[in-house]
Parts: C-alpha cells; sequence; structure tokens
C-alpha cells in the first residue's frame, strides 16, 4: 500500500543535499540555494518547485512518489532483494550493500538519512 505523498512532505523530509543532487542531475531549480534553507524549512523549495513548468515536474512527481513509497523497512529489503536477484557474484551486490549503509540513519518523519535514499534520489 502506498503511503500518502505530497511534494511539501517529500522536500520536509528528503535531506536538502540529496534534493539538490537529484534537481542538479535533471537540470532543475540550479539557481536554487540548498545550502540556505533549513532542512524542514522548505517553503522557498516548495515555492521555486511550483514555478518549474508542470510538464517538467509531472515525471519527476512520479519518481519522487517511487522514491517515497520505497523509502522505509519494506522498501530497502524490496531493494536488497532486488539486488541479490540482479547482480552477480564478483562484488557487486556487496559493494551495493555498502553503498545502502554508507551515511547515517538517523530517522527524519519516517525518512532515514541513509545510502538508500542517496542511491533512489540518483
Amino acid at each position: 500500500m502506498t503511503r500518502h505523498y505530497s511534494p511539501r512532505d517529500f522536500f520536509r523530509n528528503a535531506p536538502n543535499a540529496l534534493l539538490a543532487r537529484y534537481f542538479a542531475a535533471r537540470d532543475v531549480l540550479r539557481n536554487f540555494d540548498f545550502k540556505g534553507i533549513k532542512e524542514t524549512r522548505i517553503e522557498p523549495l516548495f515555492e521555486a518547485w511550483l514555478a518549474v513548468p508542470e510538464a517538467q515536474r509531472a515525471p519527476m512527481e512520479v519518481d519522487l512518489r517511487a522514491i517515497g513509497d520505497m523509502s522505509n523497512e519494506k522498501g530497502v529489503k524490496a531493494i536488497i532483494d532486488e539486488a541479490e536477484f540482479h547482480m552477480d557474484e564478483d562484488g557487486e551486490h556487496h559493494a551495493f550493500i555498502a553503498l545502502l549503509m554508507t551515511e547515517g540513519t538517523k530517522p527524519v518523519r519516517g525518512f532515514k538519512r541513509s545510502g538508500v535514499v542517496q542511491y533512489m534520489m540518483r
């Protein structure tokens, strides 16, 4: 079952550095100062997001919703299970698991600031 999604909630719960990297990879919000806002004070980001044309926002909303849906214990387990199934035995799987465990796992309103979200926001 999917959880409630709204861009505001997503931005509030996702680390600013990962949001910056996600948007930079899509050449969106390049001039937005992600370091200039507090982690959960996202109103300026939300306003900038609304200024992005709908045709550009729509596919990103699909991504963000999927990331949000997978940012829980079941989602992490599903990601690891898929990695085991698809990755070969020459260390790819172990490297992937190491990536998942990279950053801290401090809970932030439903998200965990971990390598999992970092990986998913590439």
